[in-house]
């Protein structure tokens, strides 16, 4: 929810009363939390004409320039060899970053069953017979981020998954996997 924020040295997640990570005590409070207003609108700069690009650019569309970067993570200013473009949303990210985001997939690949994990990241989208559509994300210790409501998720078969989310009454599941995704039931239905 709004105020929390995920640790700059682990990636964990924080509530926002929390002054410094509560899993490595090392991470601090970030400048900018969940739900923040940014503090600087993000915008790449081309290094020869100076013209700003809202989007990822791998040269200047107006001079074919170089580029100068800003990680859709963390802030920091790069250029093309300090980082890489994210494949689906097209976000440059540095490589301290990239780092972090593989620490944190190498550790989910020990917590969610193999059938559960996906190489790239924990994202899913939930599109309801209800109408409703909306993403989950599987992360550590049975914490389940959700547009709708953080939660919980807990493997209860290596194909079945228990997840609870949203405020200010949460909703149970039960997801199986499928070949198209998962599969979900509401709990006592």
């Amino acid at each position: 929810s709004a105020g929390d924020w995920f640790c700059n040295h682990c990636c964990a997640f924080n509530k926002e009363k929390a002054w410094s990570c509560q899993r490595c005590l090392k991470g601090k409070v970030p400048s900018r939390k969940i739900a923040a207003e940014p503090i600087r609108k993000k915008v790449h700069r081309c290094m020869s004409c100076l013209e700003r690009h809202p989007k990822y650019s791998a040269r200047c569309t107006r001079c074919e320039g170089a580029m100068e970067y800003i990680c859709d993570f963390c802030g920091a200013f790069g250029r093309t060899g300090d980082g890489t473009v994210e494949k689906v949303k097209k976000e440059w990210y540095c490589w301290g970053c990239w780092e972090k985001f593989r620490q944190h997939n190498r550790a989910m690949a020990n917590e969610l069953p193999s059938a559960w994990f996906i190489k790239d990241g924990q994202v899913w989208n939930w599109f309801g017979v209800d109408g409703r559509k909306f993403r989950l994300e599987f992360d550590r210790r049975g914490t389940l981020l959700c547009d709708l409501g953080s939660g919980h998720w807990r493997a209860t078969s290596a194909l079945e998954m228990s997840i609870s989310f949203g405020k200010p009454l949460a909703e149970t599941y039960q997801l199986k996997r499928s070949g198209k995704g998962f599969d979900a039931y509401r709990d006592g239905v």
